[in-house]
């Protein structure tokens, strides 16, 4: 059997998300608490990248497999940011136009944008420390 180049190159991309999922210091678990993290939609995603504040998202689905391994990994980055930034998620089963909007293609899609433009953009699972200092800069 042959698969296409895309679906190659999807297996490949996913296959590397679960190798970094499974790295040293990748959370095993959910967390416990209260959570920092928005959920966002497209009215309240427009007021709040409109703000001085920097603005962190993370576009995930809830059938994503490394978007599940993202989700605690964002509560800590949340944890360490603080008030230096706002954290929030967009579903993008239910956010489809803001997915669109962005150009996302690749779940998870983290996005640091600061007075409402994109100023970094992360695919796959990633730290809370790389998010962390992503945002502080």
């Amino acid at each position: 059997m042959t698969h296409s180049p895309v679906l190659k190159t999807t297996l490949l991309a996913c296959g590397l998300l679960l190798l970094a999922a499974c790295a040293p210091g990748a959370p095993k678990g959910p967390t416990s608490g209260p959570t920092a993290v928005q959920h966002l939609t497209g009215t309240t995603f427009d007021a709040l990248a409109s703000q001085d504040k920097p603005l962190l998202v993370d576009f995930w689905a809830p059938w994503c497999g490394p978007c599940r391994t993202q989700g605690p990994i964002l509560e800590q980055a949340a944890s360490q940011i603080g008030d230096r930034a706002v954290v929030g998620k967009v579903n993008v089963d239910e956010e489809a136009a803001l997915a669109k909007r962005f150009g996302i293609r690749v779940i998870p899609t983290l996005i640091v944008f600061k007075g409402g433009q994109e100023v970094q953009r992360f695919t796959g699972v990633q730290q809370a420390e790389t998010l962390a200092k992503a945002v502080g800069n």
